[in-house]
C-alpha cells in the first residue's frame, strides 16, 4: 500500500488519535505493516507519535483531550492550572496540560505538548463535565480544590498558587460542599484551612 493512499484512508477514518492496532484492523494489514506506514507518516510530519503505539493527526486534535487517551482505560479530566486558566482564574498560561486521574502520576512529553497526569483517590474523583468536543473538564470549584488536594504531594508542585481571582460563576458554597465529601480527616482539614485563607484574600 502506498503511503499517500494509506494517509488518505487514515484521514477518512476520522479519528484524531488512534493506535497502531486500530489502523491495522481498519486497513486490513498486519500490525507491523501498519507500524511501518505510521512511522513513515510521522517522519514526513503528516501525523504525530503521542507515545508508543499511539498516533495523532495534529489538525484534528484538541490538545486538552490527549490526557484521556494517555490514561485509558482509567478515566481522567482536565483540572488544576489548566482548568483555572480556562475559567480565567489565573492569567499565566500554563506551559503544561494538567489532568487528574485514577491512573498513576506521570508526565508525558508529546509533539503536541507536555501532559502532566496526577493521581487522586477514587473518593475525590468527581466534579467535572464533558464538553461538546469530548474533553472532560473540572468545574471551577473542583479545579481549585484539586490544587489544594495535591498541595501536600511530595513533589510540592502545587504547594503555591499563582495569583488567583475567583471567576464570577465560582460558588463558595459548592466548594464547601465538595470539601465535606472528603473522608480523610487530615486531608479535609488541610483543604478547609487553605480554602478559607484563599477566600479571605479574595474579600
Amino acid at each position: 500500500m502506498k503511503i499517500v493512499d494509506a494517509y488518505y484512508k487514515i484521514k477518512l477514518f476520522n479519528l484524531p488519535i488512534f493506535r497502531t492496532n486500530d489502523i491495522a484492523t481498519y486497513l486490513q494489514i498486519t500490525t507491523s505493516h501498519a507500524s511501518h506506514i505510521l512511522s513513515r507518516l510521522a517522519k514526513s510530519e503528516h501525523i504525530k507519535r503521542i507515545k508508543h503505539g499511539m498516533w495523532a493527526i495534529p489538525e484534528l486534535v484538541e490538545p486538552l483531550i490527549i490526557p484521556q487517551y494517555l490514561t485509558a482505560p482509567l478515566p481522567c479530566y482536565i483540572s488544576l492550572h489548566s482548568a483555572l486558566y480556562y475559567y480565567g482564574m489565573i492569567s499565566q498560561v500554563p506551559d503544561t496540560i494538567y489532568a487528574v486521574s485514577l491512573a498513576k502520576t506521570k508526565c508525558y512529553s508529546t509533539p503536541l505538548g507536555r501532559m502532566s497526569i496526577h493521581h487522586i483517590n477514587a473518593e475525590f474523583f468527581f466534579g467535572f463535565d464533558t464538553l461538546e468536543n469530548g474533553v472532560n473538564l473540572a468545574a471551577p470549584e473542583k479545579a481549585l480544590l484539586d490544587v489544594l488536594y495535591l498541595s501536600a504531594a511530595k513533589s510540592k508542585l502545587f504547594s503555591a498558587l499563582p495569583e488567583l481571582e475567583l471567576s464570577k460563576d465560582f460558588s463558595i458554597n459548592k466548594a464547601k460542599e465538595i470539601i465535606q465529601q472528603i473522608k480523610t480527616v487530615k486531608t479535609k482539614t488541610l483543604i478547609e484551612r487553605r480554602f478559607t485563607a484563599i477566600i479571605k484574600q479574595q474579600s
